[in-house]
Parts: C-alpha cells; sequence; structure tokens
C-alpha cells in the first residue's frame, strides 16, 4: 500500500466492492473480553498508555464499528395518547 506524507493511503479512486464500517459487525461481548484481557494484564504489568503497540488494522475497524454502533440512539416508543 502507498502511503503519502500525510499517512493516509494514496488512493485515486474508490475501490469498487471494499468493505465500510458500516458493513463490519460489532464485536460481541466474548469477543470484546478476548480484545481487552491482554489490555488489562499490559496496563497491570504497568505498560505506559502512550507505548506503540502492533494491533490489525481490521480490528481496530471492528472495534470503531463496535463504537458506533454503541452510540446509534435507541428508538423512542410512544404509546397512543401518551403525553411527552
Amino acid at each position: 500500500m502507498l502511503v503519502g506524507p500525510d499517512g493516509k493511503p494514496v488512493q485515486v479512486t474508490p475501490v469498487i466492492g471494499a468493505p465500510k464500517l458500516t458493513d463490519l459487525h460489532p464485536l460481541s461481548p466474548k469477543d470484546m473480553e478476548a480484545v481487552a484481557a491482554p489490555i488489562r494484564e499490559a496496563m497491570e504489568a504497568g505498560v505506559h498508555s502512550q507505548s506503540p503497540c502492533n494491533v490489525e488494522f481490521g480490528m481496530v475497524a471492528r472495534l470503531v464499528a463496535t463504537v458506533l454502533h454503541l452510540q446509534t440512539p435507541l428508538p423512542t416508543l410512544t404509546r397512543d395518547g401518551a403525553e411527552e
């Protein structure tokens, strides 16, 4: 992958069929526990929060998709004749 001076991938045209964040499924509670376990261990061992780490791009994308999913407001249900 070619990366420009701004650190972003150089791509002149969109890739047909490229995945989008909205296409990714949020992490399940079981998946989230598996992701959190090594982070908990590292923090308990005193690893500084500014320390670099290697994380696959796909995992970062799934984490972002999960956060976006959790930020989606729930629909509000109202009964007929109910006052706000």
